[in-house]
This record gives C-alpha cells, sequence and structure tokens, in this order.
C-alpha cells in the first residue's frame, strides 16, 4: 500500500476519499450501484484514517524518541525539520477540504510533541548551551509558521516568538555578563547609597566613592582591553551557535545593545555625581561600536 511507500500518501488518500464519499443527506435518488459504491469508497475511508493515525503517532514517536550526537553544534533538531516537512505536505494537500480539521488536530500534536524534546534536549547536551538550542529553534519554528500562515498556529507562534527573545536575551545577558565588573561593582554601591537617602551631589565626599576611587576602576577598563574581551565572547558564540540558522549576527547585535545600555548607566551616574569632574569612561561610545563592527568584520 502506498503508505509504506511515503506516509503522506495516507493523508492524500484520506482528503481524496473524503471528496468522493458524500454523507448521507444527499443520497437520495441515487442508484443501488452508486449507494453500493458510497459504501465502499466509506470503509475505504475508515481504513485510510486509521492508517493516517498510525503515521501521524509514528512521528510523534520520532520525538520521544530522538537522540542528537551531543558532543557536536546542536543546531536545528531533526522533529523541527519534520513539523516543517509536514506543514509543506499538509497544506498542499489538504489546503481548505473537509478534512483541513485532521491537518489542524495533526498540527497541535506534534507541535507539542516537537516542544517536549526540545525541552528534553536542551536540558541534556553537552556542547551547546541550553539557551541557545531554545532560540534557534524557536526562531526555525516561529519562521515556519510565519511563511506558511497557518490559522491554527496563530496563537502558537505569538508565544514562541516571545520564549526566542526571552531565550535569545538569558543568552546574551549569561554570556556577556557585566563586561565592566569593577565599575559595575561600585555603581551598584552607589545606588544602594540612593536608596539610603544619600543625594547625587554627596556620593564624592563618601571615601568608598570618591573622585579617585572612580579614576581607579575606570583605569581598569582600557578601550584595547575592552576589545579583547569582546574578541573572546564573540569566539564563544562561533562555538555555540549553528551556521544554519545564521543568528551569530542577530545575537553579537543584542550583545552591543546590552553592552551600551550599561555603557549609557555608568555614564549617566557619573554626570548625576561627579558633574564638574571632567570625569569619564576611557573609550567613547563611537569607540565600544567601532570595536563591535571591527571584531565582525573580522570574522
Amino acid at each position: 500500500f502506498g503508505d509504506k511507500i511515503d506516509g503522506y500518501n495516507t493523508l492524500y488518500m484520506l482528503v481524496r476519499c473524503g471528496q468522493d464519499v458524500l454523507p448521507p443527506d444527499v443520497q437520495g435518488g441515487k442508484s443501488s450501484t452508486y449507494n453500493h459504491l458510497h459504501q465502499v469508497l466509506g470503509s475505504v475511508l475508515i481504513t485510510v484514517k486509521r492508517l493516517y493515525d498510525k503515521f501521524l503517532s509514528n512521528l510523534k514517536k520520532s520525538c520521544q524518541e530522538l537522540k542528537v550526537d551531543k558532543k557536536k553544534k546542536c543546531g536545528v533538531l531533526p522533529c523541527v525539520r519534520m513539523i516543517q516537512e509536514f506543514a509543506a505536505h499538509g497544506e498542499s494537500i489538504a489546503g481548505n477540504s473537509d478534512r483541513r480539521s485532521d491537518v489542524d488536530k495533526s498540527y497541535k500534536v506534534l507541535l507539542s510533541a516537537v516542544e517536549e524534546a526540545l525541552e528534553r534536549i536542551a536540558l541534556d547536551h553537552a556542547k551547546t548551551p541550553p539557551d541557545v538550542i531554545f532560540f534557534e529553534n524557536y526562531h526555525h519554528l516561529v519562521d515556519i509558521m510565519a511563511r506558511r500562515k497557518i490559522a491554527v498556529l496563530e496563537p502558537h507562534r505569538e508565544r514562541l516568538k516571545q520564549k526566542y527573545k526571552d531565550h535569545m536575551f538569558s543568552y546574551v545577558t549569561s554570556l556577556l555578563g557585566r563586561p565592566l565588573e569593577k565599575l559595575s561593582v561600585f555603581f551598584d554601591g552607589i545606588e544602594e547609597q540612593f536608596a539610603a537617602g544619600v543625594k547625587p551631589e554627596e556620593i564624592g565626599y563618601r571615601l568608598k566613592y570618591s573622585k579617585t576611587e572612580l579614576k581607579k576602576c575606570i583605569k581598569e577598563y582600557p578601550g584595547k582591553e575592552v576589545q579583547k574581551g569582546l574578541s573572546h565572547v564573540y569566539k564563544k558564540l562561533e562555538k555555540h551557535l549553528s551556521e544554519e540558522e545564521n543568528l551569530l549576527q542577530v545575537v553579537w547585535l543584542n550583545m552591543q545593545d546590552e553592552f551600551i545600555k550599561q555603557y549609557n548607566h555608568f555614564s549617566e551616574l557619573i554626570q548625576r555625581c561627579y558633574p564638574d569632574a571632567m570625569i569619564s569612561i576611557e573609550f567613547s561610545l563611537n569607540d565600544l561600536l567601532g570595536y563591535f563592527s571591527s571584531i565582525a568584520q573580522q570574522h
């Protein structure tokens, strides 16, 4: 039977038989030959539906039993590519047919199985950080849904898009961390002083937060050292991210935005607490943008 050659033949036959098997209320006036044919096709439809359900069950089982090589980059999981293939066949074969509801139900079953497999593999992979596995695969799933414009998956598209963003942010903030750590600690202390009621203009008179102490922290981060640190971060990105999903520059841009956010926050606090001291971080914002740009171009 055709299902042995290609499981998607069961979906085609389900749609085709469904078109030929008319409901009872439109059979009136038909010949006994037609009624017999209708009964035969009805039996075939039941058989085909069972074969389709078996095909769907096997696809779900492939997700549940999926294993990947933990010594290599994870990339896009085979089960995610499977749902991409299912969408291509499903939309082509079923379209707006009477069996549309079967395909829509199948999407929900398969998407649930894919998400469970993704959760299991992401949390047990030695080579690729969990956040990377999550956001690369969510990105691929969202792209499939956006391209196909499948109505039943629209609520899931928004949900997975948010998950993609959340895991991207988690990865960026975790890997970048606080690149100007000593300055971060210094200004954390200043904000604690604010919380205790100390006014910005009084901060510089605290020995621990004097202009001399601030300058010492700033000198720890000359531009060349910051650029060197960012270069190491970029190399880690190359080790973690897969080439196929092509998200390296997207992640790098997010890291740039996060670093700029920290840089601007520190600069603002310097202006608030030491307005006339002529103190600034040793590299400018334009320098920082140049570091990110040159590192990306070198790789």
